[in-house]
């Protein structure tokens, strides 16, 4: 199975994201598959607010911790690089054409992808869903293993690869994880999303700590999946993961 991670290119990355790269990667190495990381840089939203140097450096950054623990993808690549085709395609399988009016031979209606603008609601437009049916179609995905974001376009994404005439890949939905201590050492009487807005979870943060790689993963594992011994697949996690140490 082809897997792929595909962060916001937004911040640094956290110990949650490298639960769901740990979960992805080992899905697709033990199935004989590919492990694609694949940079979400290209969101009118961030770009605004960030500049071309600053994602450039949440991108090295990305990936010079994902290496640190361990993880080799198959392949990096970017929505910013791919934009042309991605939109290639958006306008062959999804844009209905001008020449057909509604009473014509397409029944279903097609998506018009005009609202490519910072207007429109974070995280999820139409656009972003587009582009992500497309790129995963071209990079031959077929499996997808996310975690809340998974449930926020789901159903669009299924219409998308229905208007195109594409296969559907598997979905998977795995729980995000949670702390009980905040990022600032203190205990929480309610569960703390593990993010970026958070802070304080990063993997920089336990790298500068002194944690190794191997601890790192140990800890994931013992927070994240049922039995540790038995690896990092889906069947495996938690139905409630949650962080056993901040460093």
């Amino acid at each position: 199975m082809n897997t792929r991670f595909n962060p916001t290119v937004n911040g640094p990355l956290h110990v949650g994201h490298l639960y769901l790269i740990l979960l992805n990667y080992y899905t697709a190495k033990d199935s004989g598959g590919r492990f694609i990381v694949r940079f979400d840089d290209d969101q009118l939203y961030w770009s605004s607010r960030f500049t071309g140097v600053e994602i450039l450096a949440f991108v090295d950054g990305m990936k010079e911790d994902i290496e640190w623990a361990g993880i080799v993808p198959d392949l990096y690549t970017s929505e910013h690089e791919e934009r042309a085709a991605n939109e290639d395609f958006i306008q062959q399988y999804l844009c209905r054409p001008k020449d057909i009016m509604a009473d014509g031979p397409i029944n279903a209606p097609r998506y018009s992808p005009t609202i490519k603008t910072i207007e429109r609601p974070y995280p999820y437009t139409t656009y972003l869903t587009g582009t992500r049916v497309a790129q995963d179609y071209r990079e031959g995905i077929d499996l997808l293993i996310r975690g809340e974001d998974l449930i926020t376009d789901f159903s669009l994404y299924c219409h998308f690869c229905d208007v195109a005439g594409i296969r559907r890949p598997t979905f998977q939905y795995v729980s995000r994880m949670y702390s009980v201590i905040s990022p600032y050492g203190q205990a929480l009487a309610d569960l703390s999303e593990v993010s970026k807005t958070q802070g304080g979870y990063s993997i920089r943060a336990y790298q500068e700590k002194g944690w190794n790689p191997n601890d790192l993963l140990s800890m994931l594992a013992e927070s994240a999946l049922e039995d540790p011994r038995l690896g990092w697949t889906y069947e495996n996690v938690k139905r409630q993961p949650i962080l056993r140490s901040v460093p």
